[in-house]
C-alpha cells in the first residue's frame, strides 16, 4: 500500500539529487575551473617570483665577485706594482696582500695582478706568477673587452682551465690617472657557493624542480643539474627557442613557457639578465606543479560528494516528512476502492494542514460523507423499490386473478347470452305455432261457425298454451333478468382493474421520481457514480414501462366499461321489451282465452269480434315475432361484445404477467441494489 508512496519518495528525492549533482558538477567545474586558472596565475607568478630572485641572487653573487675583484685591483699595493713592474718591493708587496685579501674571499680560486700583457705579477697561487695567459688575437680581444667594458669585464661562469671547476671569471682593467692601462687583474670565484646558495633555497611545492642557466648568446649551459652538460649546448627545444628569442636583447624579462619531454608535461620559468646575457630557468613537471590545486579539486570533490550524500540523507528524511500523510490519504483511497467508506482518523489529522495535501486530505474526507450520504440514499431506494416491486407483484396477482374471474364470468355470460337466444328461438317457434293457430282460428272462423266446438277446444288449448306460455315466459324472463344484473354486477368487478392501474402509475410516478434522484446523486459523485446512474436509467426505464402498462389497462378497463355500459342497456333494453311487450301480450292472449271458455256460449256472436281480435292478435304476433328478430340480432351483437370483453380480458391477463415480470424486474433491481449498497462498509 505503502509502495507508490515509497516510490514517488523515491522519485522525489532523485530528482532532487538529481538536480544537486548537476548543479554541484556545475559548480565543481565552475569553481575548479576558477580555482585553476587562479592557482596556475598564482602558480607561474610565484615561479616566476622564485626565478627572479634566484636571478637576483645569481646577479648579487656575481656582482659581488666583481666588486671584491674592484676592491682588489684599487688597492695601493697593485697599484705600486702595475706602477714599477721591476719593483722587487712591490712585487713582495702586492703578492702578500694578494695573498691576504684571497684569504679573507669564501669560494675564492684565486686573484692576480699582470701587466697589460697578462704576464703575472702577483698570484694567490704563488707558483702562477711569471706566467702569461694569453698571446695575440685572444690578447687582443681581452683587451678591448676590458676596455669596452669600463669596468669589471665578466667572462661568465666558465670551467676553470686551471682547477677543472665552474668559476665566475672577471677581468678588470687598471688605468693610471691618465686614464691608460697600466696592468689588469683577474680572477675566478667559484660557483660551489652560489649553487649551494641556490640548492639551499627550497621551492614549497617544487620539491622536485631542476634550475639551470644558459648563455643566450651560444646556447651554452652555464650550470646544470648535470654538471656534464656545463659549457655544453642545449638540446632543449625550449632552451633553444629562448636563446633564440632573447639572444641580443637589451632588456631584461621574465616569463615562463610549457614544454613536453619523455611525454611528462612540464612548465619552465626564466628571468632573461640582459646585462649579462644570461637566461636563469627554473622547470617543473606540471604534475607537481599544480599537485595542490588537484588536491583541492580533489578535496572539493569529496566534499561535494560528502555534501549530496548530506543532502540526500536529509532530503530523503523531509521528503519522507512530507509525503507521510499521503501514505494516509493513499491508505483511504484503497479503502474506498475496496467499498470501506468509514470514517477515517488518519484522513481528518491532516485536514487542518495550509498545504496542497490539507486540501487533497478534506476532499477525501468530503468523499467519503457523500459515498456515505449516496449509501443511505441507494439503501433506502433499494427498500422504497423492494416495497414498491413487493405491491405491484401482488397488485399484478390479484389483476390476474381478478382477469381470470373476469373470463370465467364472461364466458358464462357467454353461455347465458346463448341459452337466451336459444330460448328467443323456441319464442320464435311458439310465436310462428301461435301463427299458425291464428290462421286456422281465421280459417275456422270463415269455415263455419259449426266448428265453434272444435274453435272452443281450440281456444282452451291455447289458453292451455298460453298460460304456460305466459307462466314459463315470465320466470325465464325473471331468471334472465337475474342471471344478466349478476353478469353485469361481475362485470362491473373490472373497475378494480382501472383502480390497480391507477395505483401502477402512481408507484410509476415515484419509481421516476426515485430514479431522478439517484441520477442526481450520481451526477454528484462524478465518476465513481456512473455505476449508480447505470442503475438509475434502468429504474426510470423501468418506470416509463410500467407507466405505459398502466395506461393500456386504464385504456383496455375504458373500453370494458364502455361495453359493459353497451351490454347493459341492450339487456335493459331486451327486458323492458319482454316485460312491457312480450310478456303483457302473453298475459292478453291468457286473459282472452279465459273469455274464449267463459263464453263457449256467446262464440257464435263474437265471432266477428273474435275474427278481428284473431287478426289483431295475428298483427301482434308478427310485430312480436319481428322483435323476436330483433332480440336475436342484438343478442348476437351482444355474443360478439361479450366475446370482446373476454379478448379484452385475455388482454388484460396478459398485461398483468407483464406487469408480474415487471415487478419481478423491479424486485431484482432493488435487489442488486441492496447488494451494491451492501458492498460500502462503515
Amino acid at each position: 500500500m505503502k509502495s507508490w508512496t515509497r516510490r514517488l519518495g523515491t522519485r522525489i528525492t532523485a530528482c532532487i539529487l538529481l538536480i544537486q549533482i548537476v548543479v554541484m558538477t556545475a559548480m565543481v567545474v565552475f569553481i575548479g575551473s576558477v580555482i585553476t586558472n587562479n592557482t596556475r596565475k598564482s602558480t607561474t607568478n610565484n615561479m616566476e617570483t622564485v626565478v627572479e630572485e634566484r636571478g637576483k641572487i645569481i646577479e648579487n653573487y656575481v656582482q659581488e665577485a666583481e666588486n671584491t675583484l674592484t676592491a682588489y685591483s684599487r688597492a695601493g699595493e697593485i697599484t705600486a706594482l702595475l706602477n714599477d713592474p721591476t719593483d722587487a718591493g712591490a712585487a713582495a708587496a702586492a703578492q702578500s696582500y694578494t695573498e691576504k685579501f684571497s684569504a679573507d674571499v669564501k669560494n675564492l680560486e684565486g686573484f692576480y695582478v699582470s701587466e697589460w700583457d697578462t704576464h703575472v705579477l702577483a698570484h694567490t697561487n704563488e707558483a702562477v706568477v711569471g706566467i702569461t695567459t694569453r698571446e695575440g688575437e685572444s690578447l687582443k680581444a681581452l683587451q678591448e673587452a676590458m676596455l669596452a667594458a669600463d669596468g669589471v669585464y665578466n667572462t661568465g661562469i666558465i670551467i676553470s682551465p686551471a682547477s677543472g671547476k665552474q668559476i665566475v671569471s672577471m677581468y678588470r682593467a687598471v688605468l693610471d690617472e691618465s686614464g691608460n692601462p697600466i696592468g689588469l687583474v683577474g680572477g675566478g670565484v667559484f660557483t660551489t657557493g652560489l649553487i649551494q646558495l641556490l640548492d639551499s633555497l627550497t621551492m614549497q611545492g617544487m620539491e622536485n624542480a631542476t634550475y639551470c642557466m644558459v648563455n643566450a648568446a651560444n646556447g651554452q649551459y652555464i650550470f646544470c643539474d648535470d654538471s656534464k652538460m656545463v659549457a655544453q649546448e642545449a638540446q632543449e627545444e625550449y632552451i633553444k627557442t629562448l636563446c633564440s628569442q632573447y639572444g641580443g636583447t637589451t632588456e631584461a624579462d621574465i616569463g615562463y613557457t610549457e614544454y613536453t619531454e619523455d611525454g611528462v608535461s612540464n612548465i619552465a620559468t626564466y628571468y632573461y639578465m640582459a646585462d649579462r646575457g644570461w637566461i636563469f630557468i627554473v622547470s617543473d613537471s606540471s604534475e607537481e606543479i599544480f599537485e595542490t590545486t588537484v588536491k583541492l579539486e580533489q578535496s572539493m570533490t569529496l566534499f561535494v560528494v560528502a555534501a549530496l550524500v548530506v543532502l540526500l540523507l536529509v532530503s530523503g528524511v523531509i521528503i519522507r516528512g512530507f509525503m507521510r500523510p499521503m501514505g494516509d490519504i493513499e491508505e483511504s483511497i484503497v479503502s474506498l476502492q475496496n467499498f470501506d467508506i468509514a470514517d477515517n482518523p488518519k484522513i481528518k489529522k491532516h485536514i487542518n494542514r495550509g498545504d496542497e495535501l490539507g486540501s487533497i486530505a478534506e476532499a477525501t474526507d468530503g468523499l467519503i460523507h457523500s459515498l456515505q450520504d449516496i449509501s443511505d440514499t441507494l439503501n433506502e431506494c433499494s427498500r422504497s423499490l423492494d416495497e414498491k416491486a413487493e405491491s405491484m407483484h401482488g397488485s399484478s396477482l390479484s389483476l390476474a386473478d381478478g382477469t381470470s374471474d373476469n373470463i370465467a364470468v364472461a364466458q358464462q355470460l357467454s353461455a347465458s347470452m346463448e341459452n337466451t337466444n336459444t330460448l328467443v328461438r323456441n319464442v320464435n317457434a311458439e310465436i310462428d305455432s301461435i301463427n299458425e293457430l291464428a290462421d286456422s282460428i281465421l280459417e275456422g272462423i270463415r269455415s263455419s261457425v259449426d266448428t265453434s266446438g272444435a274453435v272452443i277446444g281450440s281456444a282452451e288449448d291455447m289458453k292451455g298454451r298460453a298460460d304456460y306460455a305466459y307462466r314459463n315466459g315470465e320466470v325465464k324472463l325473471r331468471e334472465t333478468k337475474d342471471e344478466v344484473q349478476k353478469a353485469i354486477e361481475e362485470l362491473k368487478r373490472l373497475a378494480k382493474i382501472n383502480e390497480l392501474a391507477s395505483e401502477i402509475l402512481s408507484i410509476a410516478g415515484k419509481t421516476n421520481l426515485l430514479s431522478l434522484n439517484a441520477s442526481i446523486e450520481a451526477a454528484r459523485a462524478g465518476e465513481a457514480g456512473k455505476g449508480f446512474a447505470v442503475v438509475a436509467g434502468s429504474i426510470a426505464n423501468l418506470a416509463e414501462i410500467s407507466k405505459n402498462t398502466a395506461s393500456s389497462i386504464q385504456e383496455i378497463c375504458g373500453e370494458a366499461d364502455s361495453s359493459i355500459a353497451i351490454v347493459n342497456n341492450c339487456f335493459e333494453s331486451i327486458i323492458a321489451f319482454m316485460e312491457q311487450d312480450v310478456v303483457v301480450q302473453f298475459k292478453g292472449f291468457a286473459e282472452k282465452s279465459t273469455e274464449y271458455s267463459e263464453a263457449v256460449g256467446g262464440i257464435k256472436d263474437k265471432l266477428d269480434q273474435m275474427f278481428d281480435a284473431v287478426r289483431r292478435l295475428e298483427e301482434s304476433v308478427s310485430q312480436i315475432s319481428e322483435n323476436a328478430g330483433n332480440v336475436s340480432v342484438i343478442m348476437g351483437e351482444n355474443k360478439n361484445a361479450i366475446e370482446n370483453i373476454v379478448e379484452k380480458n385475455e388482454m388484460t391477463a396478459a398485461i398483468a404477467c407483464t406487469t408480474q415480470e415487471q415487478s419481478e424486474e423491479n424486485k431484482q433491481m432493488a435487489d442488486y441494489l441492496g447488494e451494491i449498497v451492501g458492498k460500502f462498509r462503515r
